[in-house]
């Protein structure tokens, strides 16, 4: 006899079929377990997943906050003072929304990750977008050194950031992607 879910040769009085786990009872066949029968744990999927996200947003916002006095290139040169303070400190916050927000699973925690993505990613296009600010900042971070590399090495720079700021930007939208997927991880405006 054939199994009428794999149409492998099996035995006539079979009550199991070896390749399709298709079962036999009150001598109809039954379709093959499509579902698990075991529990996962709670380790996995996508609570483990956010969670850690979670986790290393909070740890970018501590790292954010250690480099509050750094420059940054911003309107054509590199700013330092109050300016490239309140420029950390609005990442920051922002690392700690997103964080606190995976980590508690609450709706307004995917809503913060989509807005911060928005948010990150104009800011990285702007980045992109500004060279001049882009070439002050290659240029002060290689101080005596630029000169030696010159200005096909400069461009060369230029070109490896800009890959991995797109890089950076594709991964990250992917991620929230992902969290569009999970989305019922995060609570129901009804509960």
């Amino acid at each position: 006899m054939k199994c009428p879910y794999c149409a492998e040769d099996i035995q006539d009085d079979a009550v199991v079929c070896r390749f399709c786990s298709a079962v036999k009872s009150n001598g109809k066949w039954n379709h093959p377990a499509t579902k698990s029968t075991t529990k996962a744990s709670k380790f996995m999927g996508p609570q483990f997943t956010i969670r850690t996200a979670g986790v290393f947003f909070l740890i970018s916002a501590m790292v954010e906050m250690m480099s509050i006095t750094s420059a940054v290139p911003l309107f054509g040169d590199v700013r330092g003072g109050v300016i490239a303070v309140m420029y950390h400190l609005l990442f920051v916050g922002l690392f700690f929304g997103m964080g606190f927000g995976m980590w508690s699973k609450k709706v307004w925690g995917f809503q913060m990750m989509f807005g911060g993505t928005i948010f990150y990613t104009l800011d990285r296009l702007l980045y992109i977008l500004n060279s001049q600010a882009r070439n002050a900042e290659i240029t002060s971070m290689l101080g005596k050194y630029g000169a030696i590399l010159g200005s096909d090495g400069q461009n060369m720079i230029t070109q490896v950031m800009n890959l991995t700021v797109g890089l950076t930007l594709l991964c990250w939208w992917g991620f929230l992607l992902y969290l569009y997927f999970k989305r019922d991880y995060f609570e129901s405006l009804e509960t």
